[in-house]
């Protein structure tokens, strides 16, 4: 793992409600999201499929055992999940 490049490309990230410490172990325990943000910084344009990894990192980060790769799919499932009772952030 180059950890320079992927903390750096980490660190920009924000993940409401995980926290820094959180997100990190999770980011080590994880190759294919190691690679994913080693790749953000390079350039200043990201790629759909680069794009798309970020998406799915988040929604395995969130929810490990929904299926979807999509956050738009998982905020409507957390929604149903929670009975449309959920605080606004």
């Amino acid at each position: 793992m180059e950890a320079c490049g992927v903390f750096i490309g980490f660190h920009v990230s924000v993940f409401a409600g995980k926290g820094k410490t959180n997100s990190l172990k999770f980011l080590t325990s994880n190759n294919e999201a190691q690679d994913t943000f080693l790749e953000v910084g390079k350039e200043w344009d990201l790629s759909q499929e680069l794009m798309d990894k970020l998406e799915a990192f988040t929604c395995l980060l969130y929810v490990p055992k929904v299926s979807t790769t999509k956050v738009k799919e998982l905020r409507y499932h957390l929604f149903c999940a929670k009975k449309g009772e959920i605080e606004s952030r």
